[in-house]
């Protein structure tokens, strides 16, 4: 009878450890899931942004837009933006689902600024390209904070700054 009651402990022990192991091991996996399909969230939108801000400083120096246009990239540069633009409005979109709140709100800035410097009387054209490269400059840069702070990069890979 002793025999009887040690082995069913011990598969009680062990079906309640492996039930444990493998409930951790699924809460773990999405986690990391979640976290990757925020940290590729972030990255495009990032990437989108810097997109949107070299299309601006390229037109503002005049130089080099000329020679774009010239050679032919102007058109493709033009396309750059209008895809980066896309990404950052379904970013936008998608931000209270997959970012956090303040991003959504920076977006919403960015898209203001944009529609105030299109809808400037009077605003030259570059006026115009500098305001657009000022407000994705701006957003670029709270939003590279607001994903190190959101997705705790520094906690996670445990970066320290050189002093």
């Amino acid at each position: 009878m002793e025999i009887i009651t040690t082995i069913i402990g011990g598969f009680f022990i062990s079906i309640t450890t492996a039930v444990i192991t493998v409930w951790l091991s699924l809460h773990r996996f999405r986690a990391e899931k979640w976290w990757e399909i925020r940290v590729d969230a972030y990255r495009r939108l990032i990437t989108a942004l810097h997109v949107y801000k070299k299309f601006a400083e390229t037109l503002l120096d005049e130089e080099v837009a000329e020679r774009k246009k010239q050679s032919g990239e102007y058109d493709e540069l033009v396309v750059q933006c209008k895809n980066a633009l896309d990404e950052i409005d379904l970013a936008a979109d998608s931000a209270g689902f997959l970012l956090s709140k303040e991003v959504l709100t920076k977006l919403q800035i960015f898209q203001t600024k944009r529609e105030e410097a299109r809808e400037s009387v009077g605003v030259g054209w570059d006026d115009f390209l500098t305001q657009n490269w000022v407000a994705s400059d701006s957003c670029l840069h709270d939003l590279i904070e607001l994903a190190r702070k959101d997705l705790e990069i520094d906690k996670k890979f445990r970066i320290i700054p050189w002093k």
